[in-house]
């Protein structure tokens, strides 16, 4: 019976973590695909479209990471302050 248990809340455990590490996650993207949406379908629309070999590229993919980053803190802050994840 304990074990069962015990099994239960590790199972409960690996679950937690996983929903915490996955709504960051697409927290993450979704603010960095919709960069890189408008991005490619605005600033650059075809037939400039940006290629992984132009420099352009790789800075709005930066910036993109920098917006994805500002749109799971939100959701990392609250992770934290419901319990589900740690603070570092």
């Amino acid at each position: 019976m304990l074990f069962v248990a015990l099994a239960s809340i590790a199972i409960a455990l690996a679950s937690a973590i996983a929903i915490a590490d996955t709504l960051s996650i697409i927290a993450f993207r979704i603010g960095m695909c919709a960069i890189m949406a408008l991005v490619y379908f605005k600033l650059f629309p075809a037939p400039h479209h940006l290629t992984p070999f132009d420099v352009r590229d790789w800075l709005m993919t930066q910036i993109a990471m920098i917006c994805g980053f500002a749109t799971s803190y939100p959701m990392n802050r609250w992770l934290i302050s419901i319990g589900l994840k740690e603070a570092m």
